[in-house]
């Protein structure tokens, strides 16, 4: 959007998959320049909803990423083609992308870091942080809203929805905040502040 001088979300396909075609060039940029500065190289894995219905290409792409996680030095990013996926064949946020990638690869947790601690009791995000969640009921679907900003899409509602793909496969959710540091080290050492999504395997 920047590059194309738009400040407003845009509407039409063309336009959306304009800003993709530029977008993905600099976002895979800013990850290699980061990871480098760490000895890691990124891997790049664009993927559609079309791509995840058909059982060869599911194949395909669990094969590559099982195989690039062999290698100790690189970091595949995973990311919607948006560059030529239509609305038939959208994702649509990536919150449900990565929780269908986490089927992929049969891990058994799904971290989402985002610009909120977690999910919170109120639904314009304030009050108290629920800490965990054992069933997603209309009490929860009720304080999970969606996002109203122009360059996301998606908001607490997808990670509701990412939160239940993962569940169906065994897999817990963990919601937490992208911007405190040390999260991921944090979480990974059972020291954190956020929202755990244990559910039942549906």
């Amino acid at each position: 959007m920047t590059v194309l001088h738009l400040t407003n979300r845009p509407h039409s396909i063309a336009e959306l998959q304009a800003c993709a075609t530029i977008g993905q060039i600099e976002l895979m940029g800013e990850y290699q320049r980061h990871l480098r500065k760490h000895g890691f190289f990124a891997a790049q894995l664009l993927l559609t909803h079309a791509n995840l219905d058909s059982r060869s290409c599911c194949l395909h792409a669990t094969h590559a990423l099982e195989h690039l996680l062999s290698k100790k030095n690189v970091i595949p990013i995973i990311n919607e083609n948006d560059a030529v996926a239509s609305d038939e064949i959208k994702v649509g946020d990536n919150d449900r992308l990565s929780a269908y990638v986490l089927t992929l690869v049969h891990a058994r947790r799904l971290i989402i870091l985002s610009s909120v601690d977690g999910l919170m009791s109120s639904p314009d995000g304030t009050g108290k942080l629920i800490p965990r969640v054992r069933e997603v009921d209309d009490s929860i679907r009720q304080i999970a809203t969606g996002t109203t900003t122009q360059r996301n899409v998606g908001g607490m509602a997808t990670k509701l929805l990412a939160a239940e793909i993962a569940a169906s496969v065994g897999a817990e959710t963990i919601i937490a905040n992208g911007r405190t540091p040390d999260i991921l080290l944090n979480i990974a050492s059972g020291k954190f502040t956020g929202t755990t999504f244990s559910l039942k395997r549906t």
